[in-house]
């Protein structure tokens, strides 16, 4: 049974674990900047390297934090911040895959739209996701898609 009632797409937000991350990556980058300015001159690359690790850390995190997805019956929309909504049609996705030990992140495995509105069949494309509430559900209804 499909979960959405009425045309309401059901709403797949990633897991919150994910602003955790987010806000140890920052708290670690503010003491960093800190121990930076402290520190003596040779000391003060190395701060400043593990400043920028961290920081990149808790931005990609964040980013992972606010991506969703959304799911009608015929199509998928991934939104992620600071990047245009990618719509996939569900006749689209070749394949899914989940993968990780500590969080079990997607690969979707789809055929892109060329310009001029066809399916480009030669050239599929995989799409790296991070993990979702509700993720068996929603690996579930594109592995049914997919068959």
């Amino acid at each position: 049974m499909w979960p959405m009632s009425a045309g309401i797409p059901a709403v797949y937000p990633a897991r919150r674990i994910y602003f955790l991350l987010a806000l140890v990556g920052l708290l670690v980058s503010g003491l960093l900047a800190r121990e930076a300015l402290e520190s003596q001159a040779g000391e003060r690359l190395v701060s400043l390297f593990m400043f920028g690790v961290s920081l990149a850390f808790g931005a990609l995190h964040l980013a992972w934090a606010l991506t969703r997805v959304e799911i009608t019956s015929q199509e998928m929309t991934v939104h992620r911040p600071g990047r245009t909504p990618l719509r996939l049609d569900l006749r689209q996705v070749v394949d899914v895959h989940q993968g990780g030990r500590f969080l079990a992140t997607l690969s979707l495995v789809y055929h892109p739209v060329a310009p001029d509105g066809r399916v480009e069949l030669d050239t599929p494309r995989i799409l790296f996701l991070p993990a979702f509430q509700r993720q068996d559900e929603l690996v579930e209804l594109l592995g049914r898609r997919t068959e």
